[in-house]
């Protein structure tokens, strides 16, 4: 989400040039990595776990000319088959096109999608002043009286701990996008700036895991499928990805 918005935030700076509507400067802070500067070996050494994207997903990446097309759609896979089977006994199978509409359903793992958005941004944006990427960097505190973001940057970006040197730096902002996740920092800041502002977070506590297999000789590549009990007590919603693999989600 937030790879997106600086695109379409960027993209508005175009149309900018011609009127007096305002010129955005985006500063992306993220405590990851940058997939989009990985080569094929590298992206492949961080595939994590597939997502789907459904019509509101590809509708809103397809408002950005040529993204879906050139960036993206190699990466994943078309749905085209959904099987559900709830027992060993009782299993049904659906054609994709039958319940959903042409071009609707789409996986693709989370980092790919990630590294496409990102080489967009590197490829139409990264010698623009108006952008500014600082990744390997967290947000630990906002700062709403002087609209600010208090951020740490790991200098040994190839260390995964976070025990190696860092530098603290204060980032200022207009307007803060917050696509941090459940723990998010920038949702904290509403907590305590704006008492009418009220939301419920709860724990779903239990054991998961996510294991790539290969795609069995008789199933199709674009099959959907979630099986019930797969191991005992565990249901496993199975996605289908590149390089004829299988997502196993339990």
């Amino acid at each position: 989400a937030g790879l997106l918005a600086a695109i379409l935030l960027l993209r508005r700076n175009a149309n900018a040039e011609q009127s007096t509507t305002s010129k955005y400067r985006v500063t992306l802070v993220d405590p990851g990595t940058d997939y989009g500067k990985l080569d094929a070996e590298g992206l492949q050494r961080a595939r994590s776990w597939m997502i789907g994207l459904s019509s509101h997903g590809l509708s809103a990446i397809r408002e950005v000319p040529g993204l879906y097309e050139n960036y993206i759609h190699g990466l994943g896979i078309d749905i085209t088959k959904a099987v559900f089977g709830l027992s060993k006994r009782i299993k049904f199978e659906l054609e994709a096109k039958d319940f959903l509409e042409a071009d609707s359903a789409f996986t693709v793992d989370r980092n790919y999608i990630c590294a496409a958005l990102s080489r967009y941004l590197i490829e139409n944006y990264g010698a623009d002043d108006m952008f500014v990427s600082h990744y390997h960097t967290r947000a630990l505190y906002v700062d709403g009286d002087t609209k600010s973001v208090v951020a740490r940057h790991k200098m040994d970006d190839s260390s995964s701990s976070r025990d190696g040197p860092t530098s603290d730096s204060t980032l200022p902002y207009d307007i803060l996008l917050g696509c941090d996740g459940i723990r998010s920092v920038v949702r904290n800041a509403f907590l305590t700036a704006h008492r009418d502002f009220e939301f419920d977070l709860r724990g779903t506590f239990g054991y998961g895991k996510s294991v790539h297999v290969a795609l069995p000789p008789n199933l199709d590549p674009g099959t959907f499928m979630f099986v019930n009990e797969a191991l005992p007590n565990f249901g496993a919603f199975i996605l289908p990805e590149t390089g004829n693999k299988l997502n196993v989600a339990l």
